[in-house]
Order: C-alpha cells, then sequence, then structure tokens
C-alpha cells in the first residue's frame, strides 16, 4: 500500500502536482512487513485498505479495484474449499457489486454443471 492512501487523500482534499521523477526509493528485503507476507495476506490487507478509501472518499476506480481483490479471494477459498471465507467473500461482493456478482455465480455454476454433466456422460459411456 506505501503511500498510496496518503497521496489519494492530499488529491481528494486539496491539490496535487504529477512529477515524472524518481522521488523516494523503497528496499525490499524478507523482514519488511510487507515483503514477508504472502500473497494471499497481502490481497486481505490490500482489499481493507481499498474498503477504507472506498468507505471515506467514495472513488469509483477503488471500488473497481476492491471488487476484483474480492474475486480473486472468493475464488482462492473456494479452491481450498475454506466455506466461512468463501462465503465472507462471496456476501462482500454481493454487497458491493450485486449485479456482476450474480450474473459471474450463475456463470461459473453453469461451468461446474457442464463439467459434472461431460463427467457423468463418459462415465455412461464407458461402462455400456
Amino acid at each position: 500500500a506505501g503511500d498510496w492512501p496518503l497521496h489519494v487523500i492530499n488529491a481528494h482534499y486539496g491539490k496535487i502536482f504529477f512529477m515524472d521523477e524518481v522521488m523516494a526509493v523503497y528496499r525490499i528485503h524478507n523482514l519488511g512487513v510487507w515483503s514477508s507476507m504472502n500473497h494471499i495476506e497481502m490481497l486481505e490487507k490490500a482489499a481493507k485498505l481499498f474498503e477504507i478509501v472506498y468507505e471515506h472518499l467514495k472513488i469509483k476506480s477503488t471500488l473497481v479495484s476492491l471488487v476484483l481483490f474480492y474475486r480473486q479471494l472468493l475464488k482462492y477459498y473456494v479452491g481450498k474449499r475454506d466455506v466461512k471465507k468463501s462465503l465472507y467473500y462471496y456476501i462482500k461482493l454481493l454487497l458491493r457489486d450485486p449485479f456482476n456478482t450474480i450474473k459471474w455465480s450463475v456463470s461459473s455454476a453453469l461451468k461446474i454443471c457442464h463439467r459434472h454433466l461431460n463427467l457423468n456422460v463418459r462415465i455412461i459411456r464407458f461402462t455400456f
């Protein structure tokens, strides 16, 4: 996340200027708070940060990013068969982006049904 939230708040309440120059250098090492996290922990922390920024500033691009974080987290936890976390991120998606979440859910369900039906057809063909 770095300085991004600070700059978003500064831009929201005052004037800012973009300078196309390197103004800082960040050292990344294994003992850093951010770099010592795994990918999912980073996504969860970033999603929480985007929630806070969106709640305060209502910037649409922040909401779009937040929805993408939720989808990635939902896919991960569904893959891990973690029902509690899957449901948690599914509900968050429904609350933030109901139409696209329902559309996405139906599409995913149809793909699962299609795979299951194809598997059953192959099993039936094999038995005869």
